[in-house]
């Protein structure tokens, strides 16, 4: 397992299954900053789910991981440009954002999400994409 940083941040996991790709995303401005979350999304899921990607997590395996410590929460700013990526899907609407207002932080694509891709995403929405790291992950499929 990686060693994450224990600065808060803001992190997109692309997971696999079966021959679909699931992209979440989320922010760690809790306890343990990024080191907690990631680590927590990244092993198997324990006896008692908390998030809501908890209760995916035993049919997903984690395929890429991009997250910034940059001070600012992007969490929604990022969903928003997911949401707006050709052939994205929201396939639950509602999970992983019930503590606001975007439809979704889980989302759907049959192709991996390039980095390229979703950088641009961001600056055609107006926004100067902070740096973002890509560790490699253990257990993740190499595409």
């Amino acid at each position: 397992m990686t060693d994450f940083p224990r600065h808060p941040g803001t992190y997109l996991l692309q997971f696999f299954c079966c021959s679909t790709s699931r992209v979440a995303v989320g922010s760690a401005f809790g306890p343990g900053g990024l080191a907690a979350r990631l680590r927590h999304h990244l092993q198997p899921t324990g006896a008692t789910p908390h998030w809501h990607l908890d209760y995916l997590r035993p049919h997903l395996r984690p395929a890429r991981l991009w997250y910034t410590t940059d001070p600012g929460c992007w969490e929604h700013l990022w969903a928003a440009a997911l949401a707006a990526v050709r052939e994205v899907q929201i396939p639950h609407p509602g999970l992983g954002a019930s503590d606001c207002r975007c439809p979704s932080h889980l989302f759907y694509r049959k192709q991996p999400l390039g980095r390229k891709i979703f950088r641009n995403r961001l600056r055609l929405a107006g926004l100067e994409p902070p740096r973002l790291r890509e560790p490699q992950i253990q257990g993740s499929r190499d595409w």
